[in-house]
């Protein structure tokens, strides 16, 4: 099977006329209407709008435990590493499209279901809070394995795949407890920059990529390390409300914004767009939502089960090179909270509103020395959390090689690399 098949998953101009006729120098002097440049709007101060946002993924995050949708996936060109335009098979055919249903719980069920035609399956992705797995329909092939497993693997394909990356990329997750603040390329974006440390002791780099207009996040990007190559991004578009369930008495539904179209992009790998249609969160824990997430009992129809570490080909891993780290050091100790990343016009931003602050905020914060609280600069870093759970370290991967399979649209062996 193709790597694919496993993924299957963002100017203000004043004119002033001249005023007709003749006056003299002293008219002129005394009366002039001197032209006026527009006053510069006031800007946001960028803790005020990065509070604002973390307030509402907190108040997502509490309301939304788990969702389900109908699911497009359409499957772009890309540009490979030498140039050349490529399309990743999608069911044995050369790119179109999918569809099937996306079912997310937290903290780990999962399942993603497409489909060529009603008659063709192509994938089946779940999860729970055992095992995961990955299955290629047209391949009758299955890769089944434990959450433990991933300690060994660093792969794009199957980040995209976990259950608390769908919550965060559809802005269901708080944002994490410290964040630093770049100012983008113009005063409309704000980056949010978090180092997540990885089990063999290496970083990788998660990037928000905030609208000060919209007052949402609009892009996800996952970086190497040293944060010289983009490992996958997810752009979301084009929100739409929807209700939470019932609050009880006479209050009417909560509502919140989920995107509706999310542009996932794994460089050399693949470019997808998935679309979400009849979106329901929380939906009614009925028999066939808890079947959901049980594996299904493919190897009774015939499919041979891979190991997840047959698809290994090579010790390493590139994203833990990339970062400096070994890949045969012993799984370290959750980190402490990570130091800024080093960049020009960096912020760091300080809790806005600490009585909002969680418990478990205030707890973790105890083991660090408290940080003064000062007014901001532009020129200069100012101390700030922001009004969410610390985020528990997780497994970020990377793809180690990969080429288009030709006859049969197998699993390649060796395309993931492991420790």
């Amino acid at each position: 099977m193709s790597r694919s098949n496993a993924a299957l998953l963002l100017a203000l101009g004043l004119a002033v006329p001249a005023s007709p006729g003749c006056r003299s120098f002293q008219d002129n002097l005394l009366r002039r209407d001197v032209a006026q440049a527009a006053p510069r709007p006031e800007q946001p101060d960028p803790r005020e709008v990065v509070r604002l946002v973390s307030l509402e993924h907190e108040r997502r995050a509490e309301l939304v435990q788990a969702l389900k949708s109908e699911l497009n996936v359409n499957v772009k060109t890309f540009t490979d590493d030498q140039g050349r335009d490529r399309r990743v098979p999608l069911g044995g055919v050369l790119g179109g499209t999918a569809e099937g249903y996306l079912r997310v719980e937290r903290p780990r069920n999962l399942r993603v279901i497409l489909n060529k035609t009603l008659s063709m399956p192509i994938a089946d992705i779940g999860s729970n809070d055992e095992e995961f797995w990955f299955a290629n329909d047209q391949s009758r092939e299955i890769v089944v394995a434990s959450h433990s497993h991933l300690g060994g693997l660093n792969d794009p394909l199957l980040t995209s795949m976990r259950a608390d990356w769908i919550f965060e990329i559809l802005g269901l997750e708080s944002l994490p407890a410290d964040v630093e603040i770049e100012r983008g390329s113009s005063p409309e974006v704000l980056t949010l920059v978090e180092t997540r440390a990885l089990p063999g002791g290496g970083t990788t780099i998660k990037e928000s990529v905030l609208s000060v207009s919209k007052q949402r996040i609009v892009e996800h990007r996952l970086y190497t390390g040293d944060r010289s190559r983009l490992v996958a991004s997810a752009r979301v578009e084009q929100p739409v409300a929807v209700s939470v369930g019932p609050t009880g008495g006479s209050e009417p539904p909560a509502r919140v914004e989920i995107p509706s179209v999310v542009r996932l992009t794994i460089p050399d790998v693949a470019e997808l767009e998935m679309r979400l249609s009849n979106i329901r969160p929380n939906p009614e824990p009925d028999p066939a939502w808890l079947a959901s997430f049980v594996r299904p009992d493919k190897e009774s129809l015939g499919y041979e089960q891979i190991p997840l570490f047959d698809l290994s080909g090579r010790p390493g891993d590139e994203l833990l090179a990339d970062s400096g780290a070994s890949s045969s050091s012993a799984l370290p100790p959750p980190p402490s909270i990570p130091g800024p990343v080093t960049a020009p016009g960096s912020l760091i931003l300080p809790r806005a509103d600490n009585a909002l602050a969680r418990a478990d905020d205030r707890a973790a914060s105890s083991d660090r020395a408290v940080r003064p609280a000062s007014e901001p600069s532009t020129s200069g870093r100012v101390a700030v959390d922001l009004p969410s759970a610390p985020r528990v370290p997780t497994v970020e991967y990377r793809r180690s090689s990969w080429e288009t399979v030709q006859g049969g649209n197998r699993f390649p062996r060796g395309v993931l690399g492991r420790d």
